[in-house]
């Protein structure tokens, strides 16, 4: 797969399009749910990776603000994680357990060591998260 820093204008807008074809499968409320997407470089097993990272939830059934989620993020961001998929799951799991019960969905695309992977974690109502590689 290709670099994400190289990503052709076309692959951005399949980029973008994923993250509205997860709105539109994401469940009951999916009109009223909200999306942040960031653009970062994750720190993994001292590697820097380039991401795109999504957050897709119900702002009205959550505590958190979208101000709130943007801080939050840059705070994880800005950490060494051992894994892309120990970054998707902890950072999950904390939304989880700090305010974001219902409905979310994190979906993280990264490039590590030259291969584009994709992870999403999702639950749609109270309970442990599910975890998808």
């Amino acid at each position: 797969m290709s670099n994400l820093q190289e990503l052709s204008p076309a692959e951005q807008r399949q980029h973008r399009q994923k993250m509205l074809d997860l709105l539109e499968h994401h469940g009951q409320g999916a009109v009223t749910d909200i999306g942040v997407e960031k653009e970062c470089t994750l720190h993994i097993d001292g590697a820097q990776c380039p991401a795109i990272l999504y957050v897709i939830y119900q702002p009205e059934k959550n505590t958190f603000s979208a101000k709130s989620m943007n801080a939050y993020l840059e705070h994880v961001i800005s950490q060494s994680w051992p894994s892309a998929s120990a970054f998707a799951h902890d950072v999950a799991g904390d939304l989880y357990d700090h305010g974001l019960p219902y409905a979310l969905t994190l979906h993280l695309d990264i490039e590590h060591d030259g291969m584009v992977e994709s992870f999403e974690v999702r639950h749609n109502q109270p309970g442990p998260p599910a975890i998808e590689n």
